[in-house]
């Protein structure tokens, strides 16, 4: 997949969506209430393709197709048949290593919006009846699970095992996979289960596979799916995704409302059917089902994933079971700060920050507050932004922290919000370009005061704007809104410059693609429907850095709601900065968290 310069691209159809973003806002407000789709995540090397004319030549396929395929494996009838009605088909096969494959037929207008996913595709679909063929194999996709896996609390031989699991289907496999013996294997699957709380493999691999695709799709858009890209019947589809859920066949049969009997043949028609051994097939193989159905819609962008850096997840379950999801970088022996991302990011730091933090002698930690990234959400406060700070309570007794430092852009409502509930955690606080109210503002500047003026005429329309913009993201459509929101601050321009920065914040906000927007939606509603946020009694040990090219407030708005909210805070203005400071000035910013809460500004 090319590269994409995130400050240079000049794409028409990005320059296109610029000038009409005001009119596609206002179109999405008016339109109808759509369901609510959920997008997984996948990874370049779960998917291949190929490319063949209508009599079923084969024209170019990719390095992964010919790794995992025969040539035989294209179905010269279902192609066919795809060209003259200019329309899709799913087909099931096993790989080359007889594993299940799901292999999607688009004809060559469908096609195009895949052309994101493998630019090289556009060289080689030439004509109308030219045939694309994508396959989605999950099996290849044991690293992703392992370090799902380990995430939860695996040991390495847990994780290693369940990865195989998902990967072979069986113990067995599994087991020659792990380089371990079929008993070592199995009392690995039984800690494993222990671990993520279920009783039975495939509710294991059905968890290990909503994590590492960070979605988890409702029961009646699986069983819609699977009745269209395996055939199945309504009934046979609840049967399968009941098992994948974790009930057995005699629970899922009862839930179903059916005999044993009936039962029993429907379950052996299924696994003929799907040409799978065991229950623990399923799980994979439904969410590649999903995920080839996926490709089919118009903006399938959750496959173009980018470059993933490994940051270290930790799954932690709160005083109510929910998953708390926390990246912790380290080291144990740092003093520890809070990275609270913004209302519109989730828990994945910019890289440059976390490592001056770390050169600096902090351990760097940040957590996706409920309903953001892989966190559970729950019940809504009045504060809006107060939702999520017992979570970060919950995680400092987990960790043994006693007093944090914390650093946010975006996120200082939530800061603030902890800072009443908890002072005893919170030593020094660095807030970059705090947010506002809306109706604290005069003005509202760019593409997000766009969207945030939409919210306060329509806030019924919150979710409905949010859906429909997550339903775009893609990479090219992020570098999009990343040269609207910043402007023209010189300093925030050459921080997306670099590569780096652009893929982290790809990946802190991708997660909204899968449709996990509860979060998101909620703070929104907060910074338009919260008439008021009570502040601090004092707020010496806090500082407030404010970029002078602020693309969207007015700095001098910012100083005086801010200082009524945190008497006694120290006030720093970086003059050549815009939005993102700790990116363009993180030296900087650090020395302003090492500087004692006693001193001034």
């Amino acid at each position: 997949m090319a590269d994409i310069d995130p400050i240079s691209l000049h794409d028409p159809l990005e320059e296109q969506f610029k000038a009409e973003f005001e009119d596609r806002l206002e179109a999405a407000i008016a339109r109808p209430d759509t369901e609510n789709t959920v997008r997984p995540f996948l990874f370049e090397k779960t998917i291949s393709f190929a490319v063949i004319d209508s009599a079923g030549t084969i024209i170019w396929t990719d390095r992964k197709f010919d790794d995992w395929l025969r040539q035989d494996d294209i179905d010269i009838e279902i192609g066919a048949a795809v060209s003259k009605k200019r329309e899709a088909a799913h087909a099931l096969i096993k790989d080359r290593s007889q594993r299940p494959a799901l292999l999607t037929y688009a004809s060559a207008d469908l096609a195009q919006r895949w052309f994101v996913l493998e630019p090289k595709l556009s060289t080689h679909v030439r004509t109308s009846d030219t045939i694309v063929v994508a396959a989605v194999s999950l099996s290849h996709m044991t690293d992703e699970i392992e370090y799902a896996a380990r995430a939860l609390g695996m040991s390495n031989l847990e994780a290693r095992v369940s990865a195989a699991l998902f990967a072979q289907g069986s113990i067995k496999r599994a087991a020659a996979q792990a380089g371990v013996t079929y008993h070592t294997a199995r009392k690995a699957l039984s800690g494993a289960m222990k671990s993520v709380g279920v009783s039975r493999q495939t509710s294991l691999m059905r968890r290990l596979s909503e994590l590492a695709t960070v979605s988890a799709p409702p029961r009646a858009a699986v069983e819609n799916i699977l009745i269209d890209v395996f055939d199945l019947t309504r009934r046979d589809a609840k049967l399968v995704h009941l098992l994948c859920e974790g009930y057995s066949r005699s629970e899922a049969a009862k839930v179903a409302g059916m005999s044993a009997a009936i039962a029993k043949d429907r379950f052996a028609h299924i696994f003929l059917r799907l040409d799978i051994a065991s229950a623990t097939d399923l799980p994979p193989l439904v969410m590649g089902a999903f995920a080839s159905a996926m490709l089919l819609q118009e903006t399938p962008a959750l496959i173009e994933t980018g470059r993933r850096a490994r940051a270290p997840l930790r799954l932690i379950r709160s005083t109510d079971n929910r998953v708390i999801a926390v990246n912790d970088y380290g080291p144990e022996t740092g003093q520890p700060v809070l990275i609270a991302h913004s209302s519109l990011s989730t828990r994945h730091a910019f890289q440059t920050v976390v490592d001056c933090l770390q050169q600096n002698g902090y351990r760097p930690f940040s957590i996706d507050r409920p309903g953001f990234g892989l966190t559970d959400d729950l019940e809504e406060l009045p504060d809006r932004f107060a939702t999520g700070t017992d979570d970060v309570v919950t995680v400092c007794d987990k960790f043994g922290f006693e007093k944090i430092h914390a650093i946010t852009r975006g996120g200082a409502f939530h800061v603030l919000a902890l800072a009443r509930s908890a002072p005893e955690r919170l030593d020094r606080v660095l807030v970059i370009n705090p947010d506002l109210l809306q109706h604290d503002c005069s003005q509202r500047k760019g593409y997000l005061g766009m969207v945030r003026y939409a919210f306060d005429r329509y806030p019924d329309s919150i979710e409905k704007v949010a859906r429909w913009i997550a339903s775009t993201m893609s990479r090219k459509r992020i570098a999009t809104i990343i040269r609207v929101g910043i402007g023209d601050a010189p300093a925030d321009l050459e921080s997306f410059a670099d590569a780096r920065n652009f893929d982290d914040y790809l990946r802190s906000i991708m997660p909204f693609s899968t449709g996990r927007l509860s979060g998101f939606i909620r703070e929104q509603k907060g910074y338009v429907l919260q008439k008021e946020i009570e502040g601090l009694e004092s707020a010496h040990n806090w500082t407030v850095l404010l970029g002078n090219s602020d693309p969207i407030h007015d700095i001098e708005e910012i100083r005086s709601y801010w200082t009524a909210k945190l008497p006694g805070a120290r006030w720093h203005v970086f003059q050549d900065a815009g939005r993102y400071i700790s990116l363009s000035h993180t030296e900087k910013v650090v020395a302003l968290l090492n500087q004692s809460a006693s001193q001034t500004e």
